[in-house]
C-alpha cells in the first residue's frame, strides 16, 4: 500500500518529528552503521561514527525537514557506511534513513561512505521529504 499525503498534513508530521528530535538532555545525533539495516526497533550493530546535530536540530519548510549538521567527529571504527539512525537528545530512536556521499541520493550525505578508524567525518546535509 502506498500513502499519498496532503502537503498540510506532511508539514505537521515533519514539525512533530522535529519537536521529537529536539527533546532530551543532550543534542540529537546521527549514528552511522556498517551492518545490515534491520527494523527501526532492532538494536543496531556496526557503529562507525556518531555525529551531533545543532540545537535546534533543523527546520521544516513545505513539508521538508532539513537537519542542521553539527561538528565533525572521529570515526570509532573502519568500514563502509550503509545506513544511519537519528536519535533525539535522550538517545531515543527517531528514524533510520539512507546515507550516501555527496554525489549520491541518500537522505543524509557525508564526504565519503568509506570510513577509517581515527579519521574525521562530517555530515554535509540531511534532508527528509
Amino acid at each position: 500500500m502506498s500513502v499519498s499525503e496532503h502537503p498540510d498534513s506532511k508539514q505537521v508530521v515533519m514539525l512533530a518529528r522535529l519537536a521529537f528530535l529536539d527533546t532530551g538532555a543532550g543534542v540529537a545525533r546521527v549514528r552511522f552503521y556498517s551492518s545490515a539495516r534491520g527494523l527501526v526497533t532492532d538494536a543496531a550493530t556496526g557503529l562507525l561514527v556518531e555525529l551531533p546535530l545543532l540545537d535546534p536540530v533543523g527546520t521544516v519548510t513545505a513539508g521538508v525537514l532539513t537537519l542542521s549538521p553539527g561538528a565533525a567527529a572521529l570515526n570509532e571504527a573502519t568500514g563502509t557506511v550503509l545506513w544511519a539512525r537519528v536519535v533525539n537528545g535522550n538517545g531515543d530512536t527517531a528514524f533510520d534513513c539512507s546515507v550516501s556521499d555527496t554525489a549520491g541520493t541518500g537522505d543524509i550525505k557525508i564526504q565519503s561512505t568509506s570510513l577509517y578508524l581515527g579519521g574525521e567525518t562530517r555530515m554535509v546535509s540531511g534532508v527528509l521529504r
